[in-house]
């Protein structure tokens, strides 16, 4: 597992084998709309994004796409601080209702032993106008 933020203590519980930090990297990111821009590419109607709790961020910046060309959103989200910094679902779905998007489905749900429901996939799809 690749993440921009270290595990917090929920995900070490949840995830504890795959939470154990082998190395850390400097790494560069662009925006959706700057990657967008620099492939010369006039709209994107499908966003796959699964960032472990950074797609909040990553759909700030597809601001442009948002609002002009994107369809589908499936993404992961987060219920709880896996990560000491992660979005959760309810910031993923207030930030895409406001670009007319709107929660169709939740797929492979996740769950702590105790049963907490800590992550799993979310197609969002643009509202009709």
């Amino acid at each position: 597992m690749s993440a921009l933020s270290p595990g917090s203590t929920l995900g070490l519980r949840s995830y504890p084998n795959q939470m154990t930090m082998i190395d850390k990297r400097q790494v560069s990111t662009i925006t959706l709309d700057e990657w967008a821009a620099r492939e010369n590419l006039t709209g994107v109607e499908i966003i796959k994004l699964d960032l472990q709790g950074h797609e909040t961020e990553a759909l700030k910046g597809a601001h442009g796409l948002l609002k002009t060309s994107v369809q589908l959103i499936f993404t992961e989200v987060e219920f709880g601080p896996i990560y000491d910094k992660n979005s959760f679902f309810s910031d993923v779905e207030k930030l895409l209702k406001d670009y007319g998007f709107k929660l169709f489905q939740l797929y492979d749900l996740y769950t702590t032993l105790e049963g907490q429901l800590v992550a799993g996939d979310a197609l969002f799809v643009r509202r009709p106008a």
